[in-house]
């Protein structure tokens, strides 16, 4: 079938002209898909996407070149969005991690300053009722 002809089926809504599409090059672009993101459900994901969006769009489409150059070029910048988000994704959980990891940081050392405070505390009462235990003149010699 020419691809003239199957884009024409495909804007009339031509159900076996899409699924013929989709008998012909699903494998092979997933095989492609692959290649960028190294995921086969990604990549298989990507693919259906690909062929939904031409359906869904099939009232608008223009298709200049072969519909093989236009699936393929589909499929490889979807890949390419798809590789943008994970990189965002993986900055964003780095950032997360960096700020998590340095909260716990601030926490364990508030913890510990606020334990210091806490002994510090106690031990100076402890060394006032000690002081006031003295004898009077004993008192007086250490507090100068």
């Amino acid at each position: 079938m020419r691809d003239v002809e199957l884009v024409h089926k495909i804007q009339n809504s031509d159900h076996s002209a899409i699924q013929w599409l989709y008998k012909k090059y699903y494998i092979g672009l997933c095989v492609y898909a692959n290649r960028f993101i190294k995921s086969k459900s990604a990549s298989e994901e990507i693919v259906q996407q690909t062929f939904f969006k031409l359906w869904d769009k099939r009232d608008k489409l223009d298709i200049k070149e072969s519909i093989q150059a236009y699936l393929f070029t589909t499929v490889k910048n979807k890949c390419l969005n798809y590789i943008k988000h994970e990189q965002i994704v993986n900055r964003y959980n780095q950032t997360i991690s960096q700020a998590l990891y340095e909260s716990e940081e601030y926490m364990a050392v508030s913890q510990e300053t606020g334990l210091s405070i806490f002994i510090a505390r106690e031990l100076e009462q402890k060394i006032t009722t000690a002081i006031d235990n003295l004898p009077e003149q004993c008192r007086e010699i250490f507090k100068m």
